[in-house]
């Protein structure tokens, strides 16, 4: 194979990839701005610039491949950033996974409508993805904190109560927001309810 017909086909691979990206961006932005139903292919393939057979030529099952693909993008962003926390005290490395988590969850256009419209999916593969991330992110908070008993850094009798307290709570700020009801800041109600935290964790 000629030096000509390989560059061709690296030029082939790099341009494919960034219609990828470009789909991958478009789809997250659309949905931010208006909500799963109104996600369609067409919409997207307008907002990427590209063509609707490129989607499907890239994204085999057309909405669902796309979003899916966009999720698993956003999420892999997401644990970058929770696992970007920061402390040397185990308490204030465990606050601040959570407090780095929820804001992303609210301050992210994409991740904030998809927190709050998680019951308006209707593809059942999808619901099953955003399920499993959010079971994820609660099953590491658990781990942690089960961690820092054992280590006898501090008292925690549930765990498991305690991750779902921060899940619930920021999920419901979303779904009210939605709503148009909030009337307190999500960085006001997040520290509050760490500061709440950091109480019941009591030190040994």
């Amino acid at each position: 194979m000629g030096n000509d017909a390989r560059q061709s086909i690296s030029d082939s691979k790099v341009d494919t990839a960034t219609k990828r990206i470009d789909v991958i961006r478009a789809a997250q932005e659309l949905l931010a701005e208006v909500g799963y139903a109104k996600t369609g292919v067409r919409e997207i393939a307008r907002r990427a610039h590209v063509a609707v057979g490129t989607i499907y030529a890239n994204f085999g099952t057309g909405k669902v491949g796309v979003l899916q693909a966009a999720l698993d993008e956003r999420v892999a962003r997401l644990v970058a950033h929770v696992d970007a926390a920061t402390g040397d005290d185990p308490v204030d490395l465990f606050l601040d996974r959570a407090r780095r988590l929820n804001r992303e969850l609210v301050g992210d256009p994409f991740l904030r409508r998809i927190v709050a419209e998680r019951d308006r999916v209707t593809e059942p593969i999808l619901r099953d993805q955003g399920h499993a991330i959010a079971q994820m992110f609660a099953t590491a908070a658990v781990a942690d904190l089960n961690r820092l008993v054992e280590d006898g850094a501090v008292h925690c009798s549930d765990p498991e109560a305690v991750a779902t307290l921060v899940r619930a709570a920021t999920t419901g700020w979303a779904l009210w927001d939605r709503a148009g009801q909030t009337q307190t800041d999500h960085d006001r109600m997040l520290e509050t309810l760490l500061s709440a935290i950091r109480a019941l964790l009591r030190t040994s």
